[in-house]
């Protein structure tokens, strides 16, 4: 689920944490790591 949302994820200057409409999961510090690297 995690690489599905980095690959939805738009190349847009707003923050990962930011909560999206599609992101009913809130931003766990794994899921962070991964968007940053």
């Amino acid at each position: 689920m995690i690489i599905v949302d980095l690959m939805n994820f738009p190349p847009s200057p707003r923050p990962p944490i930011t909560p999206s409409p599609h992101h009913p999961i809130t931003p766990s510090p794994r899921l962070h790591v991964k968007l940053q690297e």
